[in-house]
């Protein structure tokens, strides 16, 4: 959200601060607004894109929308005199104090006023501003209903938007199922299958899935209930399917169902036979394939609902006879089968434990060890058991296995390494230690360089080995964690000597044996980042990155590089407004 005077105002104070500096009139704003955002308005609304402006004349605030990339609604708060005393837009530009849509809604609003004084100044008296509320009071019903009927004729978007308003209090329960997909179907009027789909354009079409599951939230019947949110999950799955829903919104909408479809069944008891009816709906009604996409992951999470209940025997064989019909299924797509296929082994090794005990969950993890994490489970049991050699060969078995996939690989090796650690085995812990180190791990180093002596040829020889290997760009990070960790302070000023960038994360490392030194680098670094600016943002990471060199080297220098900037950056007014505020804080901390 913006203001005419600061994108970000935390306290009143501030706020009323910036009104009583910044007078901003409606006859003279484009002196206070960036030239490029001035175009860009202008064009807004030559381009009529300014579809309405409305004056509410108790609050003194003018209200529009303005059509663009989305519609967006902007808010100016005026005085009589014409001073802009705050404005807001509720698109998502954050770049500076105005966006486009403002200026737009100004252009539109000063010719408007501009119209209005001329027109009243031949008349003797200003009349009063007829507004809806009044009008609509005024009209009477027979009147107005054979308008509502002509109007929602030609306008569908406003048949939707009355019927998502009114429409349920009349269902009549019967149809409810079929006037439920008509209400969530009424709503994605206006959205055509090419759309892109924003957070206000799902906001809008997922009206009639709010009014949906507010009914089915307010029912009795549990069956009714459930079935109300299947319509919702079949309906938002289509949806994701059908339009551009690069963002999720309507498949996320699906899955949020799932936790209240949840909710539902936790209310009553599993006695109950509506529960056992509701219970044959769900697993009846799990969601199908749309357009080659099968939802998985829906299907899954509903099956997890009822895993605790399958002492229940009728619960238990449903649940088991669906999570291998999905199995069948997710063996088919091969690139979903390893991720569902270890998902539905879990669920299946859940059911197993909870209804036939520990040694039948023990067997079925043993018997599906290509599922990483009933082999990492197995190795976690046989390391409390001191079964170190079954540990192992699991260990070794698994990074075969894995041996293309690094995180697993990784995950088999350090679990290897903590077997070494209990049994004592120096050599294997020297040897995946290195390993470990160069290939990034700093915490792996530490404890390589407490199995050996230092100062010894030994430690000599595998030091040189790791630092010539971690000194490529890729392992920069640990490279200056080992200088930082063996103190090595002329080798880390040399790294920082050629990647300036990285002083503000290592001087404090450097000090105060080469404040000299790190007095330059720190000038080279907001040379360069300064040349380079060319946002406000961007003008107040350097103030940002000055504020910091002022901390170490001094306000005196932080001053003179102001100066420098200041008669460097003349063009830049944006660069010195924000150069002036941070003077003036350094003044005062002098």
């Amino acid at each position: 959200m913006k203001t005419c005077y600061v994108s970000r105002l935390p306290e009143d104070s501030q706020r009323k601060n910036m009104m009583i500096k910044k007078n901003m009139n409606i006859n003279d704003f484009d002196k206070h607004i960036e030239k490029k955002i001035l175009v860009r308005g202008l064009d807004y609304y030559k381009a009529g894109s300014v579809t309405s402006l409305e004056y509410d004349d108790e609050e003194n605030t003018w209200t529009a929308e303005v059509e663009g990339t989305d519609d967006y609604s902007v808010t100016v708060i005026m005085a009589k005199n014409g001073d802009i005393l705050d404005t807001f837009c509720d698109c998502p530009y954050e770049f500076g104090d105005h966006c486009k849509h403002q200026v737009a809604v100004f252009y539109s609003l000063k010719k408007r006023l501009d119209k209005e004084s001329k027109t009243d100044k031949s008349k003797p008296k200003k009349a009063k501003i007829l507004k809806f509320e009044d009008v609509i009071e005024e009209i009477d019903k027979g009147e107005l209903i054979p308008f509502l009927r002509s109007y929602a004729k030609k306008n569908k978007q406003f048949k939707s938007e009355f019927m998502l308003t009114f429409a349920n209090r009349f269902f009549d329960k019967s149809t409810v199922f079929e006037n439920a997909k008509t209400l969530i179907k009424s709503s994605f009027v206006g959205i055509s299958r090419d759309d892109y789909v924003s957070s206000s354009k799902a906001a809008k079409a997922t009206q009639g899935v709010d009014k949906v599951l507010e009914m089915a939230k307010q029912e009795s019947s549990l069956y009714t209930a459930v079935k109300l949110c299947f319509i919702v999950i079949e309906e938002m799955l289509g949806a994701s399917s059908k339009y551009c829903d690069n963002n999720g919104y309507f498949y996320g909408m699906a899955t949020e169902t799932v936790g209240i479809i949840s909710e539902f069944f936790s209310r009553f008891s599993q006695d109950d036979e509506e529960f056992k009816s509701a219970f044959e709906l769900t697993m009846s009604s799990l969601p199908k394939t749309v357009d080659s996409f099968d939802p998985y992951e829906i299907q899954l999470d509903i099956i997890k609902i009822f895993v605790p209940l399958c002492t229940i025997e009728y619960v238990r064989h449903e649940v088991e006879k669906q999570l291998s019909i999905l199995c069948k299924r997710t063996c088919s797509n091969e690139c979903s089968s390893n991720y569902y296929q270890r998902s539905i082994q879990q669920l299946q090794h859940s059911v197993v434990s909870l209804c036939d005990g520990k040694a039948a969950a023990s067997k079925f993890a043993h018997d599906h060890l290509d599922n990483n994490e009933f082999r990492a489970m197995i190795i976690e049991h046989s390391i409390a058991k001191k079964d170190y050699d079954k540990a192992l060969k699991l260990c070794l078995e698994g990074e075969k296995k894995d041996v293309n996939y690094r995180g697993l690989l990784l995950q088999w090796q350090r679990m290897r390494y903590r077997i070494y650690e209990v049994t004592g085995d120096i050599d294997g812990q020297k040897k995946l230690a290195y390993e470990f180190t160069v290939g990034g791990d700093f915490d792996y180093y530490v404890k390589l360089s407490k199995l050996y002596s230092k100062n010894t040829e030994d430690w000599q020889q595998v030091f040189e080995k790791i630092i010539l290997a971690v000194t490529t760009p890729y392992y920069k990070d640990i490279y200056t964690k080992i200088l930082i960790y063996e103190n090595m302070k002329p080798e880390l000023l040399e790294y920082c000597k050629k990647n300036v960038a990285h002083i503000p994360r290592y001087y404090l490392h450097l000090l105060p044996d080469y404040q000299h030194e790190v007095d330059k680098i720190f000038v080279e670094l907001l040379r360069k980042k300064s040349a380079e600016a060319s946002t406000r943002s961007h003008y107040r990471e350097v103030c940002d990155l000055i504020e910091k060199y002022a901390k170490t080297c001094g306000q005196a220098n932080a001053h003179d590089i102001i100066q420098e900037f200041k008669l460097t950056y003349v063009k830049r007014p944006a660069f010195i407004e924000e150069l002036g505020k941070l003077r003036r804080k350094t003044r005062s901390e002098l």
